[in-house]
């Protein structure tokens, strides 16, 4: 992938150990362009699940700088030996501009809620920065 001149990719990992208290994971905020081009596009967003002790649902959102969602995922987990869950959503390259900018700044950020009997979890986002 060719990066233009005055962009870079930006990502951020988060390994959290379980999600019985809620969690933000925050991919920013940057600055950013005000050219029709400029922003903070989304490439990859990966949420990975452990498997955890007691079937349970959650909402897991995906949020823009302002605190808006963007994207709702809704999971059902049960208990082994059903596999863990995994959202994967890949986005070519340039990659997709979504939500607000505040003050010529974007941010993501993905919210879990607290969950009782709530597994482990990995959060891993990468995007493109004009």
């Amino acid at each position: 992938m060719n990066i233009p001149p005055g962009s870079s990719i930006q990502s951020i990992t988060a390994l959290l150990a379980n999600s019985t208290a809620a969690h933000t994971t925050t991919l920013g905020p940057f600055n950013i362009s005000v050219s029709t081009s400029g922003g903070l596009w989304l490439l990859y967003l990966e949420i990975r699940f452990g498997v955890p002790t007691a079937a349970i649902n959650e909402d897991i959102l995906l949020q823009d700088i302002s605190g808006a969602t963007i994207m709702q995922f809704h999971t059902n987990m049960g208990i082994a030996p059903m596999p863990p869950v995994v959202i994967l959503l890949i986005f070519p390259y340039p990659g997709i501009r979504l939500g607000a900018t505040v003050a010529n700044q974007m941010q993501y950020s993905v919210a879990t809620p607290a969950t009782v009997s709530g597994p482990g979890y990995s959060v891993n986002m990468v995007a493109h920065q004009v």
